[in-house]
């Protein structure tokens, strides 16, 4: 067996002061970054399931210290973690509760036909703005269990339910390109309406 090569002198004072910058950082970037710590919580009240999604993209991933992060790979079935995400952005785990319709067109004459077939006429729903078209939020009754799939539309898919499988990114999360994800023009948030009034998902 190979013997470590003793330490020399100041090593240990070196390790000392990483450890203690380190510590220090992540202390600082907890108080500077606070999107998923403030939102998560109040998602979790409402019986959703939060997810910390990684700065400057739309994956969730778990904070491991200095500024780093982890994908998450089993997101789809662990518990909401209650840890400090510093910098992390808020997305939300869908087919518990809630799905999500994705459309995906600049068309507004084409948004609102699409809109039609999924929300009945006199409904309002929440709805989230990201870079490109809008999300809408439909509620699924407790227990069922909805397949995420992608409807065709003029040769290109530009619709999708976002269901068991799926997630979304929530604002106030910063978007790739720089810009905040916003709710919609209606002003309801997940955390202002009444998710029981939400339309339902059909059947």
């Amino acid at each position: 067996m190979v013997s470590k090569a003793p330490l020399q002198p100041g090593e240990n004072a070196e390790l000392s002061l990483w450890t203690e910058w380190r510590r220090d950082y992540d202390a600082w970037a907890i108080k500077q970054h606070n999107v998923y710590a403030h939102w998560a919580p109040l998602l979790r009240a409402l019986g959703l399931c939060p997810l910390p999604i990684i700065p400057n993209k739309k994956t969730p991933g778990e904070y491991v210290g200095c500024g780093r992060y982890r994908l998450l790979t089993d997101w789809t079935t662990r518990p909401p973690l209650s840890g400090p995400q510093p910098g992390a952005g808020i997305g939300l785990r869908l087919g518990e509760g809630l799905v999500g319709i994705d459309i995906d067109t600049d068309d507004e004459a084409l948004r609102v036909r699409l809109m039609s077939k999924f929300i009945p006429a006199g409904r309002e729903t929440i709805s989230r703005i990201g870079g490109r078209g809008e999300l809408f939020f439909l509620r699924v009754h407790p227990g069922r269990r909805i397949e995420s799939k992608s409807f065709r539309c003029g040769g290109g898919a530009v619709v999708e339910l976002l269901a068991v499988g799926k997630q979304c990114v929530l604002p106030p999360t910063i978007h790739p390109s720089g810009k905040p994800y916003r709710w919609g023009p209606n002003g309801w948030t997940l955390y202002n309406a009444d998710l029981e009034t939400l339309p339902e998902w059909p059947a």
